[in-house]
This record gives structure tokens, C-alpha cells and sequence, in this order.
């Protein structure tokens, strides 16, 4: 997500105000800390230190009760890449101004003239899930309450839920009128321009050609690599090829690598080698296909931390057959340094495989570790056959839920967690651990038991295919059997691991390792005193056991609605070791099992839920 979901349209839709005079509205994107520009004073300092492409304004419209303008749609360049923190870090001013009137007392003086007057003012917090359905391409209207010029509303967008209670109040429709309760209104339409390009084969189409034949994955290739050119970097073209049908998504969230061998350099010494991953499927390996994900480049060490997210397609149907191709390759001379392959035939949709690869090839003959996430998503002929087989169990609920804000910046409670006080080495991680299961009274006091390394993150030797294979199908076992199981007190629950942050310095402090709107999916069934807990968890690079960070509780009653509906939780009390009084918004969505089956059934192509065995009749309601 790096360098993409940076340009913003921001379309003014209309305006409400008491007085009829001539107005005009000026627009500014801010960066963390930064202040508005003078609207003032004619000081040209403010205006230095920000782009051209970050300030729009319309024109003076005629006088008016219902100004218009003409000049009314913008694109801006945000400071910062939208949806990398859980805390609002891109915030949108607007101005409202009117000229002076004969009636009215004189306007602001500035050198000896008087100036267009400051009437309102409003600054929002784009975040949460707002920011969610931006980098997803959608179209978001808010409703932009003006405050006084010298007291400026500040509207945090988080809860789009809050916004729509202020749209139902400002009677807009779908023509986008607006009949507003208070003085002064702006009504706007944001959209994300660059949405779509998310993708890092996209941002790093650069490096994906090197493997344009089967050189890099096989020891006697037939194919034909890549031509560099004369400045060192590979073709920026990527053909466009048919891989064959697509229909789900396997993530791959790539975290680091250690112990990584040194490479002969020009000089013919060892020297520390610049890496990168690419990563594709086993059909695009047979047919000489380029990568589908490639990560940037690190330089000059053997343990670089990438902390990216790159996805492979796959068709469904060949999942049992297809293996995830993994190549660490050297960017000085594009040579493999090593590569691996992940059977995919026992991974469950919707579950965070959090593994460590250990890949034989180290120096001296040790083994290089490889830590990476994967999850499937968009499988639902495989979600499906396991939701309808655990259904016959105690299963009763299916629970997606996500941390969409915090009060305080991640890095504050990994900073707070340090004795003493440092900043984490890079490659430290946060971990977020859900649970569902019976409440405990004391729970919301008592701090977390730590957490083993090698439980965050599943050690895998990756020697042998047919034992990484009974490795995942063991994983995968014990997440069913877990999903099955039942308390004592009639309640089940699943447990979802995930890494949210991976840090990097000071620098990628706030980015987040998946997409703002990325949920972990619990199995289990809702009771009167079930409680959906998560824990934060620092697992230090070189640590044994995870450091807790914070903790909170989503009491039962918030978990009632089994509509499938998403709800954001705002203001959730964060237990945590330091900084203290921090609160946090987690958004839940929960399903009853027969309503999500029958959700998953209609994303299947025609008839072929009927045409599976192994599905069966579907609940009541069908197909839909």
C-alpha cells in the first residue's frame, strides 16, 4: 500500500446558509501536526510548506441563500498514503468565506484592505471505516458542519455510521439536496482516484520480469530470463497473460527473512546481499509466467524486514493441486538465493496462517527462517463446505471483526512496553489476538500471559513438501477441532492470530500490514455471557515470548445482532501497560451460520452449489 491511495477528488455538492451573501470555499489536505494556512493574514510562510495540489477554492458565487459553484470539483494530493494507522492521520480543512457587506460591520483589515470574511470552518478525520470504503474505490458523501470562524467544527469521519445519522438529519437524498438542522453546511462527495492500484505487482512491476521463464524456479530451466537494461533495472513491462480462470485470493503478507547467505560481489568478496520476494503459483511456474507479487528491495543485510502485503490468484477448483512459489532473489545479479514451495491443498479460507519457513541454505550450512502470513480469501465454494460441515456441531455464529482505531498511535504502546524505553528493533511486530468465549469478571483487569514465539509464528520445514503439506493439514485440523469444541458453559469460540504492524523505524512506525478493512473470522456460538476479547502482543525480533501490549472486552449485549450487519464499536476502554486511558473502535459483524451460508451460496457461478455433493440442500431462504 505503499505510495498508492494518495490522490483524493473532493466534489462540493451543495451548501447551506442563513444569510444571503457572496461566498467562496477553500479546501487544504493536512499532514499529522501540520496547520491550516493563514486564512487571514497575507503571510506567504504558510503557503511554503505545502504543495500546490494540496489547496483548492471555488469562486465567488452570486448572492445567494443556496450558493453554487461552478468550480466545484477537486483533486488533491493527500500528504500521506490514506489507511496506513489506526489513528486519523489525514484530515481535510474547509473554509467558508463571504465578502463584506454595506450592512455589516467592516471585514478583516489586512494592509490597509479589507478582506473576504472567515463565517465557518470544519476540519475532518479521515480514517476507520470511511477510509475502508475509499480504498475499496467507493464514493463517500458527508455532511461537513461548519463551526464559527474562530471555533472550527472538528468532525472525525471513523464511524460512517455517525455520518449517516447526520445525513438522515440534513435530509439529504439521492439528487444530494440538502434541507440542514444547523447554520452553516457543506455537503461532500471524497472519492480515492487511486484506489485500485494497491496491487504491488503494479507498484513493483520493475522487478517482475526477471523471471520471465522457469530459470528462477527450477535447477534446468528452458525458459528465457528477463533483458536488463543499461542503467541496471529490469523492463517495467509485465505482459498480460491468461493465468487461467481466477476465483479466490491467497494473501501473503511478508514479514522478514534471517540468516540469509552473503553474495559474491564484482570484487569476488562476499558481501551483504540487496533481496527482494516474488511469489506465484505453481500454474504460472509451469507455463513461464512472471511473478504475481514482488516486494521492494532491501539493501545490504542478511536479515531485511519487507513488511508487505502481495497476493496470488488462484482458480478454486485446482487449490488442491496448487503450491505457493516463494524465491528470494539477489537484485544486484537477479540470482536465486533460495526458494521454496507451500502445498495449498489443507489451507482453510479465512484463517491466518502465521508460519516460519525454514529454508535450508544459510551459511556454513545452517538454515535461513522466512516469516510470512498467508490467508484465503474469496474462496466461497471452499468457506462454504467447511461452514456447513461445523454447523452440525455447536457452531452457531460466525463472527468478522477488525481494530479500526485507537486513541493513541500503535508505536506509543510498543514504545510504553520497553524497559527501559526504546525504540523496537526492526522487524517487531503487534500482534492482535482474538477470542471468543465465556466472560470473566476480572478479565478486564488482569494483563495477558505472554506468548511463545513459536506459537505466533508455526515453525514449517520446508525441505520436504509431503511434511509441509501434514504440517498445514495439522494446522488446519486443530483450527476445525477448536471451532468444534464446547465449553462447559454451552459456548464455543475460535482463536484468530494476525500481525497488524510490523515495525520498520521511525519511518514505517504506522503502517499497517493488511488493508484497513481486513477482518479476522472467529466460529463459535454466541451466549448470554460470551465476551469477544482481543490482545495486542509485541513479539520482539530474536524474542522467545511475546511482550503483552493491551487488552479489551466487547461485552455480550454488543454482540446480539446477528444480522450480519458491520458495527462499529467506538470508545472501547484499552487496558493497557502504558500510555494509560487509551480507547479503542473495533468494528463487528455477526452472522447467524444458516444466513452466511446462504450469503456464500449466492457468490457461487450458476447452479453449482446444486451440482456438490458435498453442499447439500441449502438452509431456508435458498439461493436467493
Amino acid at each position: 500500500m505503499v505510495g498508492v491511495g494518495r490522490t483524493l477528488r473532493v466534489s462540493i455538492l451543495g451548501v447551506k446558509v442563513q444569510e444571503a451573501r457572496r461566498y467562496h470555499i477553500s479546501l487544504q489536505v493536512l499532514a499529522p501536526g501540520q496547520a491550516p494556512v493563514g486564512v487571514i493574514g497575507l503571510n506567504d510562510a504558510p503557503f511554503d510548506a505545502i504543495r500546490p495540489d494540496q489547496v483548492a477554492r471555488t469562486e465567488t458565487c452570486a448572492m445567494s441563500r443556496n450558493p453554487e459553484f461552478l468550480n466545484r470539483v477537486f483533486v488533491m494530493r493527500l500528504p500521506e498514503p490514506l489507511g496506513n494507522s489506526l489513528t486519523p492521520q489525514v484530515l481535510l480543512q474547509c473554509n467558508l468565506f463571504a465578502t463584506p457587506t454595506m450592512e455589516g460591520p467592516p471585514g478583516p483589515m489586512v494592509a490597509g484592505r479589507e478582506v473576504d470574511e472567515l463565517v465557518g470552518a470544519a476540519t475532518l478525520q479521515i480514517g476507520g471505516d470511511v477510509a475502508a470504503r475509499l480504498l475499496r474505490g467507493e464514493r463517500v458523501t458527508l455532511p461537513v458542519v461548519l463551526g464559527a470562524g474562530d471555533t472550527p467544527f472538528v468532525a472525525d469521519t471513523r464511524s460512517h455510521n455517525n455520518n449517516l445519522d447526520l445525513l438522515s438529519s440534513l435530509g439529504v437524498n439521492s439528487n444530494a439536496a440538502m434541507f440542514g438542522r444547523t447554520g452553516r453546511e457543506v455537503l461532500l462527495e471524497l472519492m480515492l482516484v487511486d484506489a485500485e492500484v494497491s496491487l504491488p505487482r503494479d507498484v513493483y512491476a520493475v522487478k517482475a520480469s526477471y523471471a520471465g521463464g522457469k530459470s528462477m524456479w527450477h535447477a534446468a530451466g528452458t525458459g528465457t530470463a528477463g533483458q536488463k537494461s543499461n542503467s541496471g533495472a529490469w523492463g517495467s513491462h509485465v505482459p498480460s497473460l491468461d493465468r487461467g480462470p481466477v476465483e479466490c485470493r491467497l494473501l501473503v503478507l511478508v514479514s522478514r527473512a534471517e540468516n540469509l547467505p552473503p553474495v559474491r560481489g564484482d570484487n569476488g568478496s562476499d558481501t551483504l546481499p540487496n533481496t527482494f520476494v516474488a511469489v506465484k503459483s505453481q500454474r504460472d511456474t509451469i507455463n513461464g509466467l512472471p511473478p504475481q507479487g514482488v516486494t521492494r528491495v532491501v539493501e545490504q543485510t542478511t536479515s531485511p524486514v519487507w513488511g508487505q502485503l502481495l497476493q496470488v490468484k488462484y482458480a478454486e477448483g485446482e487449490l488442491p493441486k496448487e503450491k505457493l512459489m516463494i524465491a528470494i532473489v539477489n537484485d544486484d545479479n537477479s540470482r536465486l538465493l533460495l526458494k521454496c514451495a507451500v502445498p495449498l491443498a489443507h489451507i482453510v479460507p479465512n484463517v491466518h496462517y502465521n508460519l516460519k519457513l525454514i529454508m535450508p541454505g544459510g551459511p556454513l550450512g545452517s538454515n535461513v527462517t522466512l516469516h510470512i502470513s498467508l490467508c484465503l480469501v474469496d474462496s466461497p465454494r471452499s468457506e462454504l463446505r467447511r461452514v456447513k460441515q461445523l454447523a452440525g456441531s455447536s457452531v452457531r455464529n460466525v463472527i468478522q471483526t477488525r481494530l479500526a482505531a485507537l486513541s493513541k498511535p500503535l508505536h506509543e504502546l510498543m514504545l510504553g512496553a520497553a524497559q527501559p524505553a526504546q525504540a523496537p528493533a526492526p522487524g517487531s511486530e503487534v500482534f492482535a489476538i482474538w477470542k471468543l468465549g465465556p466472560g470473566a469478571a476480572d478479565a478486564a483487569s488482569t494483563a495477558p500471559s505472554a506468548i511463545s514465539a513459536d506459537s505466533l509464528y508455526i515453525p514449517i520445514d520446508t525441505a520436504s513438501e509431503d511434511e509441509c503439506s501434514r504440517a498445514l493439514q495439522r494446522l488446519s485440523e486443530a483450527y476445525t477441532a477448536q471451532s468444534a469444541a464446547t465449553t462447559q458453559a454451552g459456548e464455543t469460540g475460535t482463536l484468530g492470530m494476525l500481525p497488524l504492524h510490523i515495525w520498520q523505524g521511525e519511518s514505517g512506525a504506522e503502517s499497517l500490514a493488511w488493508p484497513p478493512d481486513h477482518m479476522a473470522m472467529l466460529l463459535g456460538q454466541i451466549g448470554a455471557t460470551s465476551t469477544l476479547s482481543m490482545e495486542l502482543h509485541q513479539l520482539s525480533t530474536g524474542a522467545k515470548d511475546s511482550t503483552p501490549l493491551a487488552w479489551l472486552q466487547v461485552p455480550g449485549d454488543k454482540l446480539s445482532n446477528s444480522s450480519g450487519e458491520a458495527v462499529i464499536l467506538e470508545g472501547l476502554p484499552l487496558n493497557s501497560l502504558q500510555p494509560q486511558g487509551a480507547t479503542a473502535s473495533v468494528e463487528v459483524a455477526v452472522w447467524d451460520s444458516n444466513n452466511y451460508q446462504t450469503q456464500l451460496a449466492k457468490k457461487l457461478p450458476g447452479e453449482e452449489a446444486g451440482r456438490d455433493p458435498f453442499l447439500g440442500s441449502l438452509p431456508d431462504g435458498g439461493r436467493g
